[in-house]
C-alpha cells in the first residue's frame, strides 16, 4: 500500500478525494461541529464545515443568509441587487452561487447522524464549477461505520468509533493523530519523514526504542519482525494511565506498539495503544493501516 498515492480527506462523518495540489492548513477536532481549511500553491482554496443539527436544515435559506452577510460585511456593490443565489443539485449536494469571484457553497444533510456538511469556496468561476467541483462532490462517502476511516496530512488510517480525536500534531515532516476513549484509553498513529536522518546512525529498533523512552514510556521489550514485507518492530511498554475529567494520573497501564519502515516512501509509520491491562483490547497495526470491512 502506498500512502503517497492517497489524496483523501476523511474527518469524522465524511470522506472526499481532493485535488492533488490541495492540502490541509487548518482544522478543529470536535465531533459535534468544526471546520477544515484547505489551500493550494496559490493560497486558500476551500473550507469544509460540519455540524450536528436537530432537524432537517433549509440549506438554501442558510446559503442565502451567509452570502447576504458576506456582501454586507465586505460592502460589496453586488448587495444592492441581490435577492437569491442560483441553486443546482450535484451528486446529492445543493450548490449555491451568486456572482463571479465571490464565495459559493455546497451543502448536504447526512440523515444517518443528523449532520449538515458544507463546503465554502472563496471565488466562484465557471472553470472551478466544471473542472473541480463535480469530482470533489462525487467522491463523497459517509464515514459513520463502527470502524472509521481517517485521512489528512498524508496519513490514512482506521480507528474504532469509540476513540475520539483529541488532537493532531502536523509538522512539515512528521504527523501524529491522538485518539482517546471516554475512559482515556489511547491510540496514537504516527508518520515520520526525514528517514535518511533518523536511520543514519540507528536501526529502526534503536530509533523507535529511543523514541518511546524519550516519550516517558517504560520499555519492557522490543523485537524485530516483517510487517507486510517491510522491516518492523513490535514493542511492549508501560505508561501512566489517566482517569476522571481532569485526566489525573492513574496506575501504570499496558502499552503495545508497532513501527515499520516503508523504504519506497522513505517514511516510518507507527501505532501505539495504551489501556489498563485487564481492559486492553488490541487494535493491531494491520487494522490501523490495512483494515478491510
Amino acid at each position: 500500500m502506498s500512502f503517497l498515492a492517497q489524496h483523501d480527506l476523511a474527518w469524522h462523518y465524511a470522506r472526499f478525494t481532493l485535488p492533488e495540489d490541495w492540502e490541509c492548513t487548518g482544522y478543529t477536532c470536535r465531533q459535534k461541529d468544526g471546520r477544515i481549511e484547505l489551500s493550494n500553491p496559490e493560497g486558500f482554496i476551500a473550507q469544509y464545515n460540519w455540524r450536528n443539527v436537530k432537524a432537517v436544515p433549509d440549506i438554501k435559506r442558510i446559503m442565502n443568509t451567509v452570502y447576504q452577510r458576506h456582501l454586507e460585511d465586505n460592502d460589496c456593490p453586488e448587495k444592492k441587487d441581490f435577492k437569491d443565489l442560483h441553486f443546482s443539485e450535484l451528486s446529492g449536494f445543493t450548490v449555491g452561487y451568486g456572482h463571479e469571484n465571490l464565495p459559493f457553497y455546497a451543502g448536504r444533510f447526512i440523515e444517518s447522524n443528523s449532520t449538515l456538511i458544507e463546503w465554502v469556496f472563496p471565488s466562484w468561476s465557471k472553470k472551478f464549477m466544471k473542472l473541480i467541483l463535480p469530482d470533489l462532490l462525487a467522491s463523497f462517502q459517509e464515514n459513520y461505520d463502527d470502524v472509521r476511516y481517517w485521512s489528512a496530512f498524508g496519513l490514512p488510517h482506521y480507528i474504532p468509533k469509540e476513540y475520539q480525536l483529541e488532537h493532531v500534531d502536523a509538522q512539515p515532516a512528521n504527523v501524529s493523530f491522538h485518539y482517546e476513549t471516554k475512559k482515556h484509553h489511547r491510540l496514537i498513529v504516527r508518520r515520520w519523514g526525514l528517514t535518511d536522518e533518523h536511520l543514519r546512525d540507528h536501526t529502526l529498533k534503536q530509533f523507535y526504542g529511543l523514541f518511546l523512552v524519550d516519550s516517558k514510556m517504560t520499555l519492557d521489550a522490543i523485537d524485530e519482525f516483517d510487517f507486510h514485507d517491510k522491516p518492523a518492530v513490535r514493542a511492549s511498554f508501560q505508561d501512566r494511565g489517566r482517569f476522571g475529567l481532569d485526566k489525573l494520573i492513574a496506575k501504570w497501564w499496558r502499552g503495545e506498539a508497532t513501527a515499520f519502515f516503508n523504504a519506497d516512501e522513505k517514511r516510518i509509520y507507527s501505532v501505539e495503544q495504551i489501556a489498563p491491562k485487564r481492559k486492553f483490547k488490541e487494535w493491531s497495526a494491520d487494522n490501523v493501516f490495512f483494515f478491510k470491512k
